[in-house]
């Protein structure tokens, strides 16, 4: 600007002619030095973000040539790196370790992008569907077709167990599918998981607690008739090689006789009824399906225990929620029917008994609870609980709550308890939509 109000100052002037000439010489050099100046920094800033585009971080700006505003720009554009550089490192030691984990956890997973581009596999899915690698889901399916297409059948999101072939094994697959959406992308994600070993070890403990339990209650039954069998041989034993005649046996004899008759009699008895009880566990028959509203399931059940519940002194509360449930309504009546049972008898000699029946929704399922404010269960036995022929009680079955179970798991659905010693037990059956 000075160099153009000098250079109109004097013009004109032929005396300075040739200052005029020098000036304009000049002018022109610094209008090129400035547009060079401007071009310069928009050059530095375009290669700069070239370079955080391409996560480049190599590129150096010269603090030195242009000046200070260049300097505290270059600095900045160093830290912005240094910034870039930090956070790319780091994501990408966090994604190495993610994949360590995923090869070294004992699940087999599938991530898939799309329909068919296959993201990530890892050597637990290779191994338990026995392939050695794929990059699309055609050709995963084609390996392991059953696979496939029950993966299919559960679409983007679900459980399921599957039976797949792996060479001369069967597996039995615990499958979970979910699915996402990352940055405009859709993402199926495959989780899976044999639990054939876990099943039958499940299976074994469960025989040995049933063989337990059988064998302590025939062994109870059978000793007592073998004691008293070998007493009544011993008093009919013959005398000096002569059958004994009834009419010599005293009355003292003939009472033990008959006490003891009596006694094999009741005990042959209940080692039957013992027998009828173990048909019972094993041929609960499948659930004919219908639609109940929970309204009317709890309001029947009110209506057969009230009376009964409030001549021993116990209150019977109900808190509903209407909703229809998928159930065969007389197996689910005697689920609950089971269930206030056994609080009946937990709140015995107990002057402020209650027992409540609640029904409701949740993001889990719908459910009905049973709670009562009774003796509890013992930490020890809440473990055995659901075990055939075990209970807590002297004159109880032990069938009732294995019975339960064995229904709610026909109809796909749970049964959780949950009890503190002189704090009373809740029992929750939770139904999963259809």
């Amino acid at each position: 600007m000075v160099i153009t109000i000098l250079l109109e100052f004097i013009y004109g002037d032929e005396r300075l002619f040739f200052n005029q000439i020098i000036l304009a010489i000049v002018l022109v050099a610094m209008v090129y030095n400035i547009i060079w100046y401007v071009n310069q920094a928009n050059r530095d800033v375009t290669r700069f973000l070239e370079s955080i585009k391409q996560s480049d971080f190599t590129a150096t700006f010269s603090k030195a040539q242009l000046g200070k505003s260049f300097s505290h720009l270059y600095s900045s554009f160093a830290s912005i790196q240094e910034s870039f550089e930090k956070v790319k490192t780091e994501n990408e030691a966090q994604y190495h370790f993610l994949q360590l984990l995923v090869e070294h956890i004992n699940v087999g997973i599938i991530s898939i992008a799309g329909d068919e581009n296959i993201t990530l596999i890892n050597s637990p899915a290779k191994k338990l569907l026995g392939i050695t690698s794929s990059k699309n889901w055609s050709s995963l399916k084609e390996g392991c077709p059953v696979f496939g297409e029950k993966i299919e059948e559960i679409g983007k999101s679900g459980k399921r167990l599957i039976e797949v072939n792996a060479g001369n094994s069967s597996l039995l697959l615990s499958v979970d599918v979910s699915s996402t959406i990352l940055i405009g992308q859709e993402y199926r994600l495959i989780t899976f998981k044999d639990i054939h070993n876990e099943i039958e070890q499940n299976e074994m403990e469960a025989w040995h607690k049933l063989i337990r339990i059988l064998t302590h209650e025939i062994m109870n039954s059978l000793t007592t008739v073998s004691s008293l069998t070998e007493t009544m041989q011993m008093m009919l034993e013959p005398t000096e090689g002569k059958e004994t005649e009834t009419q010599t046996l005293s009355k003292e004899t003939l009472k033990d006789l008959r006490f003891s008759m009596k006694t094999i009699g009741r005990r042959s008895d209940g080692l039957l009824h013992f027998v009828e009880d173990y048909r019972k566990v094993t041929r609960v028959p499948q659930p004919v399906l219908e639609n109940v509203s929970s309204k009317k399931l709890i309001d029947g059940i009110f209506h057969l225990f009230s009376s009964e519940l409030k001549t021993a002194g116990i209150e019977l509360t109900v808190d509903i929620e209407d909703f229809n449930l998928h159930v065969d309504q007389g197996q689910i009546d005697q689920v609950l029917i089971n269930l206030i049972s056994n609080s009946q008898h937990a709140l015995e000699n107990r002057d402020d008994g209650v027992i409540q029946i609640k029904s409701y929704k949740s993001e889990s399922g719908n459910h009905i609870s049973v709670r009562d404010n009774g003796i509890g269960i013992e930490k020890k036995a809440l473990q055995e609980i659901f075990v055939p022929f075990f209970t807590t009680r002297d004159d109880g079955s032990g069938i009732g709550l294995s019975l339960s179970k064995q229904i709610m798991s026909l109809h796909g659905a749970k049964i959780n308890v949950a009890s503190e010693q002189n704090k009373g037990t809740t029992v929750l059956l939770t139904f999963y939509d259809n």
